[in-house]
């Protein structure tokens, strides 16, 4: 093998480890979004548990509650609250709206949230 072939295929070799490392760096989770999340699925479990015992305090007990998030790229995130129940489609809309009243009092620790609650 000529000397010039053996420094093509040597940088050939180089570029390849650097570009096959870079690949995998790249697709390690980054450490603080992971912790961020978990951060919010804790606030999330504490929130939809302060709401199972105030829809239960109400009468409300066995209560269905869908929660889902939509994270806006500034990280400031929307929920959008589905509650189930056969007694919710008997009330009033003076109740329903006396009851959100009351669900939207329960505190969430992040202040860049916003919560949308919905009767099913």
């Amino acid at each position: 093998m000529r000397k010039g072939q053996f420094i093509f295929l040597l940088v050939l070799v180089t570029i390849s480890i650097f570009c096959t490392t870079q690949t995998v760096q790249s697709l390690e989770p980054d450490k603080a979004l992971v912790e961020r999340e978990q951060y919010f699925n804790t606030l999330e479990e504490k929130y939809v548990s302060s709401m199972r015992k105030l829809l239960a305090e109400s009468g409300y007990a066995n209560s269905g509650i869908t929660m889902t998030s939509i994270i806006e790229e500034n990280g400031a995130r929307e929920y959008r609250v589905l509650l189930h129940h056969d007694r919710f489609e008997r009330m009033s809309e003076l109740e329903k709206t006396e009851l959100v009243s009351r669900l939207e009092e329960v505190s969430f620790a992040e202040e860049k949230c916003t919560f949308y609650h919905e009767f099913l």
